[in-house]
């Protein structure tokens, strides 16, 4: 069966429990419900045009036309369901979504060209994965998050090819050493192969 449910539908984040499908819509900058029994959309959430910190736009590596929006990519939800997270490729941020209201509560940093993102098993990290720019601007990171604040944890250097988080574990010491082995760590981003080049646009902690 197929569902209207916009523009360029790209990210998707099923809530089994609620029988609810949330989908990301890149053109209209929606976040859409659809009702799984149901089969058609049932809500949805507009997303402001200004960002984190009042972003209107990437970087011109990876911008598209001024003013496009903010362009959702991919969406995570919630362990309870009260919140969806959408990773932003026009204003490089991370929405989170009340899901009862359908409207953005408040946003935080994310990455440049986000591709993926995934809550932890444990619900107190966000991975926010990205590869944007091009040639030598070339950017490829796994942000960590905490999921309540958006407060960054941590960066790994991924690598050109990092498509998403594989699941993996990615944590890292307060001294900035890694405290699982670098075997898990190469793991933790599909794909991936670490760079040692710095990223262009440092990622700050909110």
């Amino acid at each position: 069966q197929a569902i209207a449910t916009g523009e360029q539908p790209l990210g998707m984040a099923l809530d089994a429990e609620r029988g609810r499908l949330y989908v990301a819509g890149y053109l209209n900058s929606h976040i859409m419900v659809v009702d799984t029994a149901l089969g058609s959309m049932t809500g949805r959430a507009v997303l402001p045009t200004t960002g984190f910190r009042n972003r209107t736009d990437p970087p011109d590596c990876c911008r598209v036309g001024p003013g496009v929006g903010r362009r959702p990519v991919a969406l995570a939800l919630a362990p309870d369901g009260s919140a969806v997270y959408s990773a932003n490729y026009g204003t490089y941020d991370v929405a989170v979504v009340d899901t009862q209201a359908m409207e953005e509560t408040t946003s935080f940093d994310g990455v440049v060209g986000p591709r993926q993102l995934l809550v932890s098993a444990d619900g107190e990290r966000l991975y926010v994965a990205g590869v944007g720019g091009e040639d030598d601007q070339k950017v490829a990171d796994l942000a960590v998050c905490d999921r309540e604040s958006g407060a960054r944890l941590c960066r790994l250097p991924a690598g050109p090819r990092s498509g998403g988080p594989a699941g993996g574990r990615a944590d890292r010491r307060s001294d900035g050493t890694s405290s699982t082995p670098n075997r898990s760590r190469s793991r933790a981003v599909a794909g991936s192969r670490r760079v040692s080049r710095p990223s262009p646009w440092p990622l700050t902690g909110v």
